[in-house]
């Protein structure tokens, strides 16, 4: 896979372009493309964000995205060749371990079934014992049940009625500050901008509030995310038919092709 790594990076050097170049234009994050040169692609999170990285970086840098998949293609697929193989060497290998293992294990069948004899017994003498001590408890318990209990009458007093009427006027002031407190946080709400990322298929997204990053992760097949900014939100997606956004009550999207790298930004009182 190195190969085409750096004729990638090949092309980009003719084209006198930096990462941070390519970075900002293609938005596919430096690192990634930097793993993409080198041919270390089992960095890249999943198969269809590669697929689209590689197109994307190959077409920046002037060569056929197209022929780029179709060469990563063919040599992902020797690769499954030869790792097949290896794995039915392997298997072989495991299979003669196997057998090895089970001349073993009959020759220690006796052992065992002596052994478990042994503990067999050991368990009945202890049974008998326990049989023992459960007999002498319940005498035991036969003597505290013949003797009387004495009883007492429980007598509440006012002052012990004057405290439980401390204790319930104190938790309601407690309840009617908790409500206070909701009712405050939903107008704080009401007031910012409210962004939800729906993930309609595995997606990497993203999101950077008020310029600040707070999420850069993979979403799976359902998943949903929130955030609430005071101006300002950008969602990065390296599959714009994989997501929907729903901004302040309305949805946008999905916004593309499957494995296409696309931005979009959100406003407070303008989205």
């Amino acid at each position: 896979m190195k190969e085409i790594g750096q004729k990638i990076k090949e092309a980009r050097l003719a084209k006198e372009i930096d990462i941070e170049e390519v970075q900002q234009e293609t938005k596919v994050r430096s690192k990634y493309l930097k793993a993409i040169e080198e041919g270390n692609f089992n960095i890249i999170p999943q198969e269809v964000f590669l697929k689209g990285f590689l197109r994307v970086y190959a077409n920046h840098v002037g060569l056929d995205g197209s022929q780029i998949l179709k060469d990563y293609n063919h040599l992902k697929a020797l690769q499954k060749k030869e790792l097949d193989k290896l794995n039915e060497e392997e298997n072989q290998k495991i299979s003669l371990m196997e057998k090895v293992q089970n001349r073993v294990k009959n020759n220690w069948t006796r052992v065992v079934t002596a052994t478990a004899i042994t503990v067999l017994v050991l368990l009945i003498v202890f049974g008998l014992y326990r049989s023992r001590a459960l007999v002498k408890l319940a005498k035991e318990v036969r003597k505290i049940n013949e003797n009387p209990v004495k009883k007492e009458k429980l007598v509440l007093n006012e002052e012990d009625v004057k405290v439980k009427k401390d204790k319930i006027s104190s938790a309601q002031k407690e309840t009617n500050s908790n409500e206070t407190n909701q009712i405050n946080q939903s107008q704080s709400l009401a007031q910012k901008l409210n962004v939800t990322i729906e993930a309609l298929e595995s997606s990497w997204v993203k999101v950077v509030i008020d310029g600040k990053v707070v999420c850069e992760k993979i979403l799976n097949s359902g998943e949903k995310k929130s955030w609430h900014a005071d101006q300002r939100m950008k969602v990065l997606t390296a599959n714009a038919a994989g997501v929907k956004v729903i901004s302040n009550g309305k949805i946008f999207g999905p916004f593309g092709q499957q494995g296409e790298v696309i931005e979009k930004e959100f406003k407070l009182n303008s989205e």
